[in-house]
Order: C-alpha cells, then sequence, then structure tokens
C-alpha cells in the first residue's frame, strides 16, 4: 500500500489506501504507527486534495492530537505541573480541534494552580473564559479569588476582583459584586486611591 500512495498519490485508491492502513495501525494499537502515517499523509497535500470533505485529515489531526494530549497527561501524572502547564498550552495553540483546545487549556490552568503559579493559571481561566463562556472558567476564577480572600491576600484577591470586571462572561450583577468587593478590599489595607 505504502508503495502504491508513494507512486501514485492523485489516485483515489490512495486514498483508500491511506485511510485503511491508519485504520489498521489504530485497530492493532499500534500507536508509534499510527502516528508516523497520520505525519506522513498530512504532509502529503496531494493525497489530502483527494479528501474532497476533509474527513480524513480531520482524523488525522485528531490522532496527533490525542497523542500529543496523553504525552502531556503524562507529563502531568509525573508531578511536573508547570511543565505540563506549558505543553498544554502549546497543544492547545497547536490544535484544530475546538474540544481538544477546550480541555488543553482547563488542564493547563489546573496544572498552573497545582505548581503554584496562580497568575498563570488566572490568564489561562479567563482565555478559556473568552472561548467558552458557559463552561467552568468563571466558577474557577471566582473560586481563586476567594482563596486568595480566605487566605488573607487581600491586594491579589482585589487585583483579580477588578480583572474579572474587565473578563466577557459574567452578568452585571456579578460585576457590580467584584468591584464592591474590590473597593473594600483596597481601602482595607489602606489603598483608598485604588479603591476610587
Amino acid at each position: 500500500y505504502e508503495d502504491y500512495i508513494s507512486k501514485y498519490p492523485t489516485r483515489k485508491e490512495s486514498l483508500e489506501a491511506a485511510q485503511e492502513l491508519v485504520a489498521e495501525a489504530v485497530r492493532s494499537k499500534d500507536n508509534a504507527r499510527s502516528l508516523a502515517l497520520a505525519d506522513r499523509f498530512l504532509k502529503n497535500p496531494q493525497l489530502l486534495s483527494l479528501d474532497s470533505k476533509g474527513a480524513f485529515k480531520k482524523y488525522l489531526l485528531a490522532l496527533v492530537s490525542r497523542s500529543a494530549f496523553a504525552q502531556t497527561q503524562e507529563i502531568e501524572a509525573s508531578g511536573d505541573f508547570e511543565k505540563a502547564a506549558q505543553e498544554y498550552e502549546k497543544l492547545a495553540a497547536q490544535s484544530k480541534e475546538s474540544e481538544v483546545v477546550l480541555k488543553a487549556l482547563n488542564n493547563a490552568a489546573v496544572s498552573y494552580e497545582k505548581a503554584g503559579k496562580i497568575i498563570d493559571a488566572v490568564r489561562v481561566y479567563k482565555n478559556l473564559l473568552e472561548r467558552s463562556p458557559k463552561g467552568s472558567a468563571k466558577t474557577e476564577l471566582k473560586r481563586l479569588a476567594s482563596i486568595y480572600f480566605w487566605s488573607g491576600k487581600f491586594i491579589e484577591a482585589a487585583n483579580l476582583y477588578t480583572q474579572l470586571l474587565k473578563a466577557k462572561g459574567f452578568s452585571a450583577n456579578e460585576k457590580r459584586s467584584f468591584f464592591l468587593t474590590a473597593v473594600r478590599l483596597y481601602a482595607g489595607v489602606g489603598q483608598k486611591q485604588t479603591a476610587v
């Protein structure tokens, strides 16, 4: 099959052969081979030009994304949360699948939080909130602001509530609450100019 595909990349049979090769590798759970084939076929514009609806290309991209996701989960499982978060962000930037992007961003934020990089977690959650206003990012951002507040980090809490005022996805009532909380926190720590 592979020789045929190389020699005749513009024939319909080549696309069918490529699809069968990838399916066989996936069925046999040979991840290395599936990825190698996906990479090779994605770099063959003549072959992909036969894929009129783009379904095969989309399938190949999904294989690559899932593999990268699994590798990043292994980094996370090893306890290197900051590196995992960075890899999840890279995956989100490279992926064309919205589901992969959203899941990767969520995992990046969680990993940054586990690494103690709250500012980075907030940045990623805000990005996630812009992409998916009805997702969990909204709740997570409010939770982080509350953690700052209840751990006595009043300036950090006030700063985060101020950032949330500008974020999309929050109701007018939520924003009013953020504003009032931020003003009270700034005033409570003697930063009245910031509060006004």
